[in-house]
């Protein structure tokens, strides 16, 4: 399990309004691994791009008309000029800062991107008791970084060029983010959606740790003893340092003639130079033929690697279509859906797109339902029932980064 939260803030560090808060924002990958989206989040472009998420917003998409329960990062749309836009969500707080560091999540210590900054309590008080409750109580609150292309750019640029799909539009596995803008961290709720990142996670959600004026007093006091203090083991400490100095000067000597020596055996060596190279000669003549040997390998192989992108290609779609008739006997969506689902993801062999479609449907008429419900005189057996049927049908179907059209934004 994760270390337990950390409540810590003192009285100077407290702004007016706002809440800490210090998150995971992704984890940092080696070449070859990605998350659940496909995404590899390469140390060297993380920190060159990092600067771009300090002041974006922690974002929410809230589940109820309180503005106490988020969900993920809400609905994507576009303007005019093609740019994304979350009409539907909230911006709770603010980035402050950034920096990678090792952190241990689950049982397992990896390097992550990790923020701080602030929540706005007064605007949003519902969510921030609600967060700190679920902190407190032991959840893991997750969360989902959104990653946009520089500037004005639409696009994200990936290592060795391209949009990071392959020629029949789907996302490649292990593509590099290189060139981009972090534009935002979502908050989500861990029953609904499923983070393509499990590495970020809210670490730390500030509250006051009050001193009284009485201790501040003491420390006040006891000041003047601890500098006699300190200046006495200073002393003592230049003392032992500048017998070190005599050690390492007489150690600087001794590794002066072992320098010599070395010299010496180094000449010596050099007597075996044209033996060496003899030896070099048929190690380069042996590499040469290896090489004509992988050559003809590879030929022979190549038929074997196309038979098995076929047969990969075959089962991803007999996948999305056994999901797809899933989703047409369980989830009761219209006939307009439906093959609305089929002509976008479907036929497209999109099973990430059409799970995170899927999920944004269902959250609609969820929150219809919500709006229905309170409309009864029977609104809590009706919201627990409306929940249960809820999240047991999702909490499994969802594999994305979120609920949102046009995911690849949220790495």
């Amino acid at each position: 399990m994760f270390s337990d939260i950390e409540i810590n803030e003192s009285l100077e560090d407290k702004k007016a309004g706002r809440t800490s808060i210090t998150m995971t924002a992704c984890t940092i990958h080696q070449r070859g691994e990605w998350n659940k989206r496909g995404m590899t989040w390469l140390e060297e472009h993380v920190n060159a791009n990092i600067e771009s998420i300090i002041g974006a917003p922690f974002v929410v998409c809230f589940i109820d008309d309180e503005k106490t329960i988020p969900s993920g990062h809400g609905t994507l749309t576009y303007d005019e000029q093609g740019n994304c836009q979350f009409l539907d969500s909230d911006s709770v707080g603010t980035i402050q800062k950034a920096w990678i560091q090792e952190i241990e999540i689950d049982g397992i210590t990896t390097k992550k991107l990790v923020i701080s900054g602030y929540l706005f309590n007064q605007r949003y008080p519902a969510f921030v008791k609600w967060l700190k409750d679920e902190v407190a109580n032991g959840t893991n609150v997750k969360g989902s970084v959104e990653a946009n292309g520089k500037g004005d750019s639409k696009s994200i640029i990936y290592e060795g060029g391209g949009n990071g799909k392959d020629e029949n539009g789907n996302w490649i596995m292990g593509r590099i983010p290189q060139v981009f803008d972090f534009s935002g961290l979502a908050i989500l709720l861990p029953d609904v959606v499923t983070p393509a990142d499990d590495g970020s996670e809210v670490i730390e959600i500030n509250t006051i740790n009050k001193q009284s004026t009485d201790d501040k007093s003491d420390d006040i006091k006891n000041k003047t003893k601890e500098d006699t203090v300190q200046m006495e083991e200073l002393n003592t400490k230049i003392a032992e340092l500048t017998a070190k100095v005599v050690e390492l000067n007489t150690a600087i000597s001794e590794k002066d003639a072992e320098i010599n020596k070395c010299k010496d055996e180094i000449n010596s060596y050099k007597n075996k130079e044209t033996e060496l190279n003899t030896l070099l000669v048929d190690a380069n003549k042996s590499v040469e033929s290896h090489k004509t040997q992988v050559a003809e390998l590879n030929t022979e192989i190549e038929p074997l690697r196309q038979l098995k992108n076929d047969v990969d290609k075959a089962n991803a779609q007999s996948e999305i279509n056994s999901y797809f008739e899933t989703i047409k006997s369980e989830d009761g969506f219209g006939e307009s859906e439906l093959n609305s689902l089929k002509s976008e993801y479907v036929d497209k062999c999109d099973l990430f797109g059409l799970k995170a479609k899927e999920q944004e449907l269902c959250i609609a008429k969820f929150k219809e339902m919500k709006k229905t419900e309170k409309a009864t005189t029977e609104i809590n057996s009706v919201e627990e029932d409306s929940d249960t049927l809820f999240f047991s049908t999702k909490i499994e179907a969802v594999e994305t980064n979120s609920a949102d059209t046009g995911a690849e934004l949220f790495k």
